[in-house]
């Protein structure tokens, strides 16, 4: 017998792959080349809530990961969706799960061998954080294969902020259903994460965007407790993270935008060291727009100038060289 919990979203899926206080302590950065330390601090912990029933494991053999042409998937999957067919599917990292968007409003997470289907609740996860419409995501499955994180981006067509993600994000427990609270807004707040988790799983590392002074937060996943730097108040806003493979050094943007003039004004880059547990401005109030994008080895990450994928730069982080490599 198939266990089923009943659940309903409002949104397109993209599938890939804790609270804040407002009290809590910070030490301010100033734009300096020497790194600075934070001591750690530790934050409230996160709210839990729990679906409406749990579900009966009936199935624990292991499969071996399921990966096939689209035609192949919809053929097995589409039977879960309401009206018999999926506009997407997707895989966790292990192969061992599917995420189906049905169709607006219906998200599907279904076991590959079909023991276990879940169809996640839209008005008890999502529907008090904002009247406007949701794009629900799942940006990130953890390595484990335990969890699934969901969380919703509001449509947000003409606003100046490039970084935001999301206003709210779950983890959710494909095992038991349980729902946790790891990024939320009060229910009349407009509130806009972005966010990034570690490739090791380790830490999620998120900035509430279009709020200033912009404070990066570091969350130990485990722990539960967060390290905070806070930047000039003069930046109002900051994200496009980018992990280092090893999980060791994070690189991010941290922006200047005018609202009275409507322009953007500068953009400084930023370096986290996780074994010196400080930061480093890289980049200081450049003014292209700049957004990291990738790690091109352990020392060289390349950036792209925001809304201009063609044009592109090099940045060596042992000598502080900065190099156009396109147009």
């Amino acid at each position: 017998m198939k266990s089923k919990v009943v659940l309903v979203i409002s949104s397109l899926l993209m599938l890939s792959a804790c609270g804040i206080s407002s009290n809590k302590p910070t030490q301010q950065i100033q734009t300096s080349d020497t790194p600075i330390a934070i001591p750690n601090f530790t934050s409230t912990p996160t709210h839990t809530s729990q679906p409406p029933s749990t579900p009966t494991l009936i199935s624990t053999k292991t499969l071996e990961p399921y990966f096939a042409t689209q035609q192949v998937l919809h053929n097995k999957l589409d039977k879960y969706c309401e009206h018999g067919n999926s506009n997407r599917i997707a895989f966790s990292p292990n192969g061992q799960w599917a995420g189906l968007e049905c169709n607006y409003g219906s998200i599907k997470i279904v076991h590959m061998d079909e023991t276990k289907e879940w169809e996640l609740p839209y008005e008890s996860m999502f529907g008090p954080y904002s009247s406007a419409a949701l794009f629900i995501e799942t940006p990130h499955w953890s390595r484990d294969g335990a969890y699934v994180y969901v969380g919703a981006n509001p449509h947000t067509d003409g606003y100046w902020e490039p970084f935001h993600e999301a206003s709210v994000l779950y983890r959710f427990n494909l095992e038991t259903g349980q729902i946790t609270d790891i990024l939320f807004a009060g229910k009349d707040d407009n509130i806009y994460y972005s966010f990034a988790f570690s490739p090791d799983d380790a830490i999620l590392a998120y900035i509430v965007t279009d709020q200033s002074p912009v404070i990066l937060n570091l969350r130990d996943l485990q722990t539960g407790t967060e390290q905070s730097f806070e930047f000039d108040p003069k930046f109002n806003t900051g994200g496009g993270f980018i992990w280092s493979p090893d999980s060791q050094k994070l690189v991010f943007s941290i922006t200047q935008f005018d609202l009275n003039s409507y322009e953007y004004v500068a953009t400084s880059i930023v370096l986290w060291d996780r074994d010196k547990a400080n930061i480093t401005m890289l980049i200081k109030d450049r003014q292209e727009i700049l957004i990291p994008i990738d790690w091109i080895n352990e020392s060289k990450i390349t950036l792209q100038v925001l809304y201009e994928e063609d044009t592109k730069f090099e940045y060596d982080l042992t000598n502080g060289e900065l190099r156009q490599v396109s147009p």
